[in-house]
């Protein structure tokens, strides 16, 4: 897993590059959730099928038996493992996703590239720092074009991960740039994450190698900071982005929460806005102590802990078929059809169909064809911090954005 033996998990550097104190106040206290281990069999399935036929066979990977025959994701379908005191096992989903990103770092394959499938950068790392560490999951340099390119697979659902400006690929792109020791001049950095509805699955941030020469004053600037007794705690959205352990019971946390809570707002009442952003910017962080002390309740609960005043008890039912094969044999018989209309593919699964009839190393131009029948429509407005990349809308909601309605003639039953 990223950042096992490092007290400085690349995995959580946005976490500790902005709140220092969390590194020691999240000590001890990391307990993985049946999310964190779905991910790392994800993970694990990648890294096989990648790897199959390579050197290195026969050894394990996250705690999961190696499965000698198992070199496409179908095959792994319906096999169960424990992780991390988790029972996960590999759906149609994970299937799914894992094969999304085989067929990106595969689709991105060119003659002479060099590759390496989860490249510890442990040794690499600790030339900046001796607590730093982590694995990149693909690592591709192009010797012809002086290129490094680092690919992050993301299985998770619940919280979008952007790759401009993300610091933890910057600091698997500095690692493997010191591990491979060969000339480069651009870096790309690629997020792939299959299963967030809402956005493009595969995000590309590119730079060039001479500013990761900046990033290595930074890194080793912050990292000193995590070492020192008095290291503050600040909180901000990172306590939720990086789901920090910590976060329960963080006094800067609380604090934040008595400040919003003691907060009063509202239209009839005169404000100062200052104040309002205020409360803002704490709200995020707020979420995270109240997410963080429902996931570990759930999880004492989940092992018996008896939590006076609550109860576990299993999920209200959903009706499913038994046999779907039953189910249409018998709907056949009585000439009725047991399926939903088709449904025109989305523009995501569309380029997916393109892209896998395409050659190696032409998927993602072939999807270039669709380009001419695809439009960005944006659904609403949202109240984002001014560090949010997008551009600042010119819609705002007034009584001109609503039809005028006749008025009622109460004579008029």
């Amino acid at each position: 897993m990223p950042g096992k033996h490092a007290r400085l998990a690349a995995s959580a550097a946005a976490r500790w590059m902005e709140c220092a104190g969390s590194v020691e106040a999240a000590a001890g206290k990391d307990r993985p959730t049946i999310y964190a281990a779905q991910g790392t069999f994800a993970h694990h399935i990648a890294a096989e099928c990648l790897s199959h036929g390579e050197a290195g066979r026969g050894q394990a990977r996250h705690g999961v038996a190696r499965q000698e025959t198992n070199s496409k994701p179908e095959d792994w379908l319906g096999i169960r493992t424990i992780l991390e005191s988790h029972e996960v096992s590999c759906d149609a989903e994970m299937v799914t996703a894992v094969q999304l990103y085989l067929d990106e770092v595969r689709g991105q394959h060119q003659a002479g590239d060099q590759t390496w499938v989860e490249m510890p950068l442990l040794e690499a790392l600790q030339q900046v720092d001796p607590d730093m560490g982590g694995t990149a999951d693909h690592v591709r340099y192009r010797p012809a074009a002086k290129l490094l390119r680092v690919t992050d697979f993301k299985y998770g659902a619940g919280k979008f991960v952007e790759a401009t400006g993300n610091r933890q690929l910057r600091i698997y792109a500095l690692g493997a740039l010191l591990a491979v020791g060969k000339p480069v001049h651009t870096v790309e950095v690629c997020v792939v994450q299959p299963r967030i509805e809402y956005a493009e699955p595969v995000r590309v941030w590119s730079f060039s190698a001479a500013e990761l020469l900046d990033f290595i004053a930074d890194l080793r600037e912050t990292a000193e900071r995590t070492r020192q007794a008095d290291a503050p705690l600040v909180p901000g959205a990172w306590c939720n982005d990086t789901f920090c352990p910590a976060a329960r019971d963080c006094p800067a946390l609380t604090a934040k929460q008595h400040q919003l809570m003691a907060a009063r707002f509202g239209e009839l009442a005169e404000y100062d806005p200052a104040a309002l952003a205020e409360a803002l910017k704490s709200v995020a962080a707020v979420k995270a102590k109240i997410k963080a002390l429902e996931a570990f309740a759930y999880a004492e609960a989940s092992r018996g802990i008896v939590i006076p005043g609550f109860k576990l008890v299993d999920k209200r039912p959903t009706r499913r078929w038994r046999s779907t094969g039953d189910v249409i044999e018998w709907a056949q018989e009585h000439a009725i059809d047991p399926y939903a209309p088709r449904e025109l593919l989305s523009p995501a699964q569309l380029e997916k169909v393109v892209a896998e009839s395409a050659p190696r190393g032409k998927k993602a131009e072939a999807k270039t064809v669709l380009a001419p029948f695809i439009e960005s429509v944006s659904s609403g407005t949202a109240l984002v911090p001014d560090g949010d990349d997008r551009a600042p809308t010119d819609r705002q909601v007034t009584a001109d954005s609503f039809e005028a309605i006749p008025a009622a003639n109460p004579l008029n039953f």
